[in-house]
């Protein structure tokens, strides 16, 4: 009789302190970080090197050329035209750390917190799914939101924002996870500043923003680049590279498209369990309006046939 007390008393506490053991454990995350261990996410995917191919033969090269050529830019990003799906899995997500920039005019040192995390990634060709050889186990980092930040980071206007996980291309262009609740207005301003003062003209980036009730939430960035700025002798045959990032609260990316005068490059679609992720996510407000309507309704035609059924 004891010793099952005991027991019971030990499983009594074990119960009471595995809570705090939670509590403790997510406490090493900073609240920036929207990712947990063994999550995994799958976007469906599209690739076309055609539009590239467009902009280079649209500033001089021959077909040969702008073939090789944009056949290099899809090559460095591993956008392969056969995908269709990349499946990304967190494997662990390591401490807070920190990174300091040096601004080469002023010659100071700046710090910046970031987490880094740990990600395998898979590719989805026809119907086989394969690891990619170099990136079974690579790493990637989610900076702390600091406005400064987005002035001290290499920025891709041809390709959209990449909000610093470097050093794998294809989680920069677009970043596949971002830190949660950016002030995208802040990250546009940041963008639209030139190296060079004659470039400003060239340079469009706005902050995306969905309407949630009667409110409009922030999700994103909108960019768009007019390259005739490095090649006035072709500006008027040149068109203009746009590009559109949406994340949601957690910061996943959940949509992205980068085009050439219209024509896609490359696209991300975030896929979840209920079908599309970006239709659900944007329109959820209206869908549960319609849902609580049609409940109020059903509800209001059982109460008028059984007050009926009673007066019978």
């Amino acid at each position: 009789m004891k010793y099952s007390k005991i027991i019971l008393f030990g499983l009594l506490v074990i119960t009471l302190l595995i809570p705090f053991a939670s509590i403790a454990h997510a406490a090493k995350t900073p609240g920036y970080v929207g990712i947990k261990e063994g999550q995994t996410y799958t976007w469906t995917t599209e690739f076309d090197a055609g539009p590239l191919e467009d902009y280079y033969e649209d500033i001089g090269e021959t077909k040969e050329e702008a073939e090789e050529d944009a056949w290099n830019v899809m090559e460095s990003r591993e956008w392969e035209e056969e995908v269709v799906e990349w499946k990304l899995t967190i494997q662990e997500i390591r401490k807070e750390d920190d990174l300091y920039f040096v601004d080469p005019d002023e010659s100071l040192a700046d710090e910046y917190e970031y987490v880094k995390y740990v990600y395998s990634l898979k590719e989805l060709d026809g119907d086989v799914w394969h690891w990619r050889t170099i990136d079974t186990y690579q790493t990637a980092k989610i900076f702390e939101p600091d406005e400064e930040l987005w002035g001290k980071e290499f920025m891709s206007f041809i390709f959209g924002v990449s909000t610093f996980n470097p050093y794998r291309a294809d989680l920069s262009y677009p970043s596949l996870v971002v830190a949660k609740n950016l002030d995208w207005d802040e990250v546009a301003r940041w963008m639209e500043k030139p190296l060079y003062p004659r470039e400003k003209d060239y340079y469009k980036a706005k902050e995306i923003k969905i309407q949630h009730f009667l409110d409009k939430k922030q999700v994103g960035l909108y960019t768009e680049l007019d390259t005739s700025y490095g090649n006035p002798q072709y500006e008027k045959d040149i068109d203009t590279f746009e590009s559109i990032s949406k994340y949601n609260d957690d910061g996943i990316l959940y949509y992205y498209e980068v085009t050439y005068d219209g024509d896609i490059i490359a696209k991300f679609e975030l896929k979840g369990m209920m079908g599309n992720y970006v239709y659900i996510y944007e329109n959820w407000w209206w869908m549960a309006l319609v849902a609580g309507a049609a409940v109020v309704g059903v509800i209001i035609l059982i109460v008028v046939i059984i007050k009926l059924k009673k007066r019978k």
